[in-house]
């Protein structure tokens, strides 16, 4: 009995060993657990809070893209205003120097105009004197430069040399040289009295007169090389270069380029000449004595 008692004291004190820490083993569970949902909780409220950002951030970036793409389009359209502005004034400022030049234009051709009014006015009456008087024919025709067989046209400048150009443009030469000397004729200082004499030489240069080509275009730089208002001074050395070669004078040839390419660089005759030049051969060294 006693041993009965006493096996039974030791299996309960043995239960109760071994039963006795499952409460401290709950404990920790139950912290663990509660440790778990605080950490699943500051997860959420993180993720949370990154969403709210990027919500954000995705806002702000919309902002200033909206912002940039109103900056664009009111630049875009400021630009395209102005330009409009420019080509608006642009556009005037042609019109206004168009306007100015064909007033000029006028006012010059009424000017000559007048002045052929004027010549034929003169020579009406001289005409008449001569018939009164036949003495006077005789002084008339005893002045110098005087010639009765050619008298004035009574045309202005600009119709002679307007007339001698459509003759040039249509291939009729012959009657273009002379209209053009007929122009230097009656208006030796006239605007177009370099053009005049150039295409003189044009018109005997393609018409294989390459003598004649040669004199036309000797003219024109030596009676107005010294006029910087005269623009076909430097055309007329380049092809004054190219009748002299063609004529084999290869010396004079690369004269009157190295002249055009060196008085006149930048023109359109200055720099075929200095391609002509490049295509000589190099100058005979001076022969010594």
């Amino acid at each position: 009995m006693n041993r009965f008692i006493v096996m039974s004291a030791i299996a309960t004190a043995a239960l109760l060993t071994s039963v006795s820490p499952a409460p401290a083993q709950n404990r920790e569970h139950l912290q663990m657990s509660a440790d778990l949902q605080v950490l699943r909780e500051q997860v959420q409220a993180q993720a949370l809070a990154q969403e709210k950002l990027q919500a954000q951030l995705a806002a702000a970036i919309k902002a200033i893209t909206d912002r940039l793409e109103q900056s664009d389009a009111a630049l875009r359209k400021s630009m395209a205003d102005q330009k409009v502005v420019f080509d608006t004034v642009a556009t005037e400022l042609r019109i206004i120097k168009q306007n100015t030049q064909d007033t000029s234009t006028r006012l010059r051709t009424l000017s000559d105009e007048v002045d052929a009014l004027g010549t034929a006015v003169s020579l009406a009456g001289a005409t008449s004197s001569f018939s009164s008087d036949p003495s006077a024919v005789e002084a008339a025709s005893a002045q110098p430069g005087a010639s009765p067989s050619a008298p004035r046209s009574g045309l202005t400048p600009s119709r002679l040399y307007d007339a001698a150009w459509a003759d040039y443009t249509s291939g009729n030469l012959t009657s273009a040289v002379t209209g053009f000397e007929r122009y230097l004729s009656e208006f030796p200082k006239g605007d177009k009295a370099d053009e005049a004499q150039y295409y003189i030489g044009e018109s005997y240069r393609q018409q294989k007169k390459i003598p004649e080509a040669v004199t036309a275009f000797t003219a024109v730089v030596q009676n107005h090389q010294t006029d910087p208002a005269r623009e076909m001074v430097p055309d007329a050395y380049y092809r004054l270069g190219e009748a002299q070669r063609a004529l084999g004078n290869i010396d004079a040839a690369r004269t009157s380029w190295q002249t055009a390419a060196t008085k006149y660089p930048d023109s359109n005759g200055g720099i075929l000449a200095k391609q002509r030049l490049e295509g000589l051969p190099p100058a005979a060294p001076p022969q010594q004595p």
